[in-house]
């Protein structure tokens, strides 16, 4: 099961990957700067009227949390424990 959630949030930053290539695309194809950033945008905003980023967003966000939470219990315990058997 780990190993799907994993994939799963690597998965997660395809949107992103597909903003920046289409921008890379625009800046070759139209000449210039002001394409890079304009593909950029109108990539992101296009995957945010069909919601793909925001739910990948959200699936990001979640997993961070996650982690914190796990880091932060499993630094608690170890103190307690430290604290109880003295070392």
């Amino acid at each position: 099961m780990k190993k799907a959630l994993k994939t799963l949030l690597i998965l997660s930053f395809t949107p992103y990957v597909f903003c920046l290539f289409y921008g890379i695309f625009s800046a070759f194809n139209f000449n210039g700067l002001d394409e890079f950033f304009y593909g950029i945008a109108v990539m992101a905003l296009w995957l945010c009227y069909y919601p793909v980023i925001p739910f990948c967003l959200a699936y990001q966000l979640i997993c961070l949390v996650i982690f914190i939470i796990k880091k932060h219990i499993l630094k608690n315990l170890i103190s307690k424990l430290l604290g109880i058997f003295y070392l």
